[in-house]
């Protein structure tokens, strides 16, 4: 790992968290926490709180998103359906 040294040092943020999504959206550099990394991270997370509440192993298929074998680990991952009138909004 030493060789990595220098590219995992930490630098101070330019901006604070709110800041750097604004900046981003202007088009004026990127967020300090990308969201290749945060969708991804948030991913696992929810699989093994699922995993967790239902006391099970499960298996995620990562090109369709589902959970293998599953219906209600699915059903928890998809969550509920939206609210009356914003089902269509986006």
């Amino acid at each position: 790992m030493v060789e990595f040294k220098d590219g995992m040092a930490l630098h101070p943020p330019r901006h604070n968290h709110q800041e750097s999504f604004v900046q981003a959206c202007l088009g004026k550099g990127t967020t300090e926490s990308p969201f290749g990394v945060a969708g991804v991270l948030t991913q696992v997370l929810n699989l093994g709180t699922i995993a967790e509440y239902l006391n099970v192993d499960l298996q995620f298929d990562p090109q369709t998103k589902h959970l293998i074998g599953s219906e209600e680990a699915n059903a928890r991952r998809a969550g509920p359906a939206p609210r009356a009138g914003w089902a269509d909004c986006c």
